[in-house]
């Protein structure tokens, strides 16, 4: 058996600023989920406790909650992780190469969660399309890191021996700022496919008419091209998924329902969730106490994941490999469609967990 991830051995004084938070009493359940995870999950280079307790806790917590999502539905073939690139290979007869990224704050920038409690300013962008702006930015930056890395003798992700031809996808998770948690996928969509959707409304329907994006702009930075699944270099890129939600919380929620914790936790979730209503245009508002959801529908690792479909790969990319989530696929007419999973009644845009102790 491998060491907790809350092993005592890391100092102190080298903790990151949410890992330290998890060891609250309240987060019990999402520690004993967390490390149940982490058994099952093969750790390749041996520095995955390390990253997680000092200098990597976002991106090694996004790892692992993509791994969760893989292992829920069965997708991570017997035998595990074998190498170091790609993070992993779904197998089974249906590989696909998955690679996981995030980006993360500047260097001297304070890391994501160092407020803790985190001021609401540090929660909810206060220049939301300056944020919009700046996520397609960090995105576009870490993934083309992703398309343009080899290894030492020149091969890309999908022309290793143990990848060759299979489909490219890219995890990616945001934690550059605290707010960029608060952001949805629809910014990540205008990007990729270099298009938006105008909005309006005829005789009481909603009408969107497809416009062309070309380039992004953020600040002083140079502006980048819009379309990136058009782009030469994205042609072995099958499709990229997208989640604001595999964080802590997410953790904490799954294990509190799964009975992890005890009663004297209060997890309150509160947010945003899509609109099923053919003429809505914006989200609507959910709220409930984690642990009151029915038996039947019960809090995922598939929930909150959105998986973008590149329609020029070369590698075309089934969208039936990736069970249970949200599917945003763009049709010939150059009309997107969204594909709902079904049997869930809570498709999340962004949401937020309020969590009490409650003592004697």
């Amino acid at each position: 058996m491998k060491p907790s991830l809350f092993d005592p051995r890391w100092p102190k004084d080298k903790w990151d600023p949410q890992f330290a938070h998890l060891h609250a009493p309240a987060y019990a359940a999402a520690r004993r989920l967390l490390d149940a995870t982490f058994q099952t999950m093969v750790d390749v280079d041996g520095n995955f406790g390390r990253d997680f307790a000092t200098t990597g806790f976002s991106p090694r917590l996004f790892e692992l909650a993509m791994f969760a999502y893989l292992d829920e539905f069965g997708l991570v073939p017997p035998a595990g992780r074998r190498d170091h690139h790609p993070d992993f290979i779904i197998g089974g007869g249906r590989d696909v190469a998955v690679e996981v990224t995030t980006s993360n704050p500047t260097h001297g920038s304070p890391a994501v969660g160092s407020k803790v409690p985190a001021d609401l300013a540090d929660l909810m962008p206060s220049d939301a399309m300056e944020a919009r702006r700046r996520l397609v930015f960090q995105f576009g930056k870490v993934v083309r890191a992703k398309l343009q890395w080899s290894n030492g003798v020149g091969q890309r992700y999908w022309e290793l021996p143990h990848t060759r031809d299979l489909p490219f996808v890219v995890a990616y998770g945001a934690f550059h700022d605290s707010a960029a948690l608060w952001l949805s996928g629809n910014a990540i969509a205008e990007y990729l496919y270099g298009q938006t959707d105008r909005v309006d409304y005829v005789d009481g329907k909603l009408i969107l008419t497809p416009e062309p994006l070309i380039e992004h702009h953020c600040g002083d930075k140079n502006p980048i091209p819009s379309g990136l699944f058009r782009q030469p270099e994205a042609q072995r890129l099958a499709g990229v998924l997208f989640s604001n939600e595999h964080t802590a919380p997410k953790f904490l929620r799954i294990g509190l329902e799964r009975g992890y914790g005890d009663d004297r936790v209060l997890a309150m979730r509160v947010g945003f969730e899509y609109d099923l209503d053919p003429n809505a245009s914006t989200p609507k508002g959910f709220t409930y106490r984690v642990g009151e959801r029915p038996a039947t529908d019960l809090e995922t690792f598939a929930e909150g994941l959105h998986l973008f479909i590149n329609p020029w790969c070369e590698s075309s990319l089934s969208p039936e490999l990736f069970p249970e989530l949200m599917v945003h696929q763009l049709l010939p007419d150059g009309r997107f469609l969204t594909t709902y999973p079904p049997g869930t009644t809570l498709h999340p845009v962004a949401s937020r967990t309020a969590v009490i102790q409650i003592t004697d």
